[in-house]
């Protein structure tokens, strides 16, 4: 979502429960990790990125990108 929308982590925590930008950072950090491995984490981060998309097509084409 972050990284799709170029938003910052405040604007991204406040959308998402008014959560600390330093939260947002650790999620995003963990998530591009998980994206990044070839093993069981880093396809459940890509179902989750799917599921998403899918239920949301207003945003898939950001999410789809990365």
């Amino acid at each position: 979502l972050r990284h799709g929308l170029q938003a910052s982590m405040p604007w991204v925590g406040r959308r998402l429960g008014d959560r600390d930008h330093t939260t947002i950072l650790h999620s995003v950090r963990r998530m591009d990790e998980r994206l990044a491995r070839d093993d069981a984490d880093g396809e459940a981060a890509r179902a989750v990125i799917a599921e998403i998309a899918r239920q949301y097509p207003q945003i898939a084409e950001f999410l789809i990108a990365r």
